[in-house]
């Protein structure tokens, strides 16, 4: 098992990096979420900066007059699938940058084994996680043959929540 930066280390890594993040887009079904939000009435923030952008691109804009950097907008398929594309792009790169942080002084095994394989982001009602797969598990799921590389060790998964309640057990 590697770190997840050396993971994206190479052109070959970023190349699958990307292959994956397409795979999960291209089977996402964002017409779905689209009748979802509408019909829940669903709107984004619009920062002040996105307002005339947006309404350029015809995006119905709910100013709010008195604080601007509080208006919402009605996102359209296009939105919602960039702004998925965008958040897994982020994932990846972000959770490569905290695990070196987190690990700069630390040997990788003797490291807590939840806290290196996995790590989450959640924003506009997507959900979306980056799993680091240890050798054992890798092997178990692909082969004993199976390369050490991004396509064969990370698992990349997103959601799109409408709904959710927890409660933290003390």
């Amino acid at each position: 098992m590697k770190l997840l930066k050396e993971y994206i280390a190479t052109a070959d890594g970023v190349k699958q990096m990307w292959n994956r993040i397409h795979d999960i887009l291209d089977g996402f079904d964002f017409g779905k979420i689209d009748i979802a939000m509408e019909a829940l009435g669903w709107e984004w923030s619009a920062g002040k900066s996105e307002i005339e952008e947006l309404k350029e691109l015809g995006r119905t804009v709910h100013i709010n007059r008195e604080f601007p950097e509080l208006s919402t907008y009605v996102p359209e398929v296009e939105d919602i699938r960039k702004h998925a594309r965008k958040m897994l792009e982020e994932l990846v790169y972000e959770a490569a940058e905290y695990q070196e942080k987190e690990l700069d002084n630390v040997k990788l095994e003797d490291y807590p084994t939840d806290d290196k394989l996995y790590y989450t982001t959640s924003t506009g009602g997507f959900d979306a996680s980056i799993s680091i797969l240890d050798d054992d598990t890798r092997k178990e799921v692909f082969g004993d043959d199976a390369p050490d590389d991004f396509e064969h060790s990370v698992d990349i998964v997103l959601k799109f929540v409408i709904e959710e309640n927890f409660s933290i057990v003390t």
